[in-house]
């Protein structure tokens, strides 16, 4: 098992890339109640055209609980996120990593 000495390192090697998620992770920030950190999203057309990328930023609590915000959206971008229903898709997918990673690594640490 692979040993992180801060969640910086996990969210970089063990949190989602692929499937529109296609961005290196910044913006670390992390305190006793939330680890904050950012990518941005491909955003494909029905014709598997690239439409749109769309910046977003991950909050995990101390409960675990992961909440999805946009960053900077004009009024197009906010009807395809709405249209896709993208905050949706990315809270269920970095959900699953943090149950996965709980399963895995101890999380409790990442708030100390």
């Amino acid at each position: 098992m692979t040993i992180y000495t801060n969640i910086e390192e996990l969210i970089e090697n063990e949190a989602p890339h692929g499937s529109g998620i296609n961005y290196n992770y910044d913006n670390f920030h992390q305190n006793k109640e939330r680890v904050i950190f950012c990518n941005c999203y491909d955003l494909m057309d029905e014709n598997g055209y690239y439409e749109a990328v769309i910046p977003f930023k991950v909050i995990i609590d101390k409960y675990l609980d992961v909440k999805i915000l946009f960053r900077g959206l004009n009024n197009h971008g906010r009807y395809l996120v709405n249209k896709t229903m993208l905050r949706e898709y990315l809270e269920d997918t970095y959900a699953n990593f943090v149950q996965s990673a709980i399963a895995r690594y101890s999380l409790e640490e990442m708030f100390k």
